[in-house]
């Protein structure tokens, strides 16, 4: 009940972000399909999330936070860099 009423909410949320801020100047309806649409695409991500078993998600994260470590890292070793040109 409480899955459906939020799935609900996002839905409205996100319909009511296409129109409001219109990302398609003067068309105010394909900025509602569009937030719809996305919603859709949350939800259906959100259903095909629950068959990933517990440990690739796990794998998923440390493989995330890992990369994001090492890219931070060769950022500060660029962004040290004195280059002219």
């Amino acid at each position: 009940m409480w899955l459906i009423l939020f799935r609900s909410l996002v839905v409205l949320a996100l319909a009511w972000a296409g129109w409001h801020y219109n990302p398609f100047p003067g068309q105010p309806v394909l900025g509602l399909a569009a937030g719809v649409g996305f919603a859709l695409l949350i939800i259906a991500l959100e259903l095909r999330l629950h068959r990933v078993p517990a440990h690739h998600m796990v794998g998923a994260l440390v493989g995330g936070v890992t990369g994001l470590l090492g890219a931070h890292l060769v950022w500060g070793v660029i962004a040290g860099l004195q280059l002219e040109a």
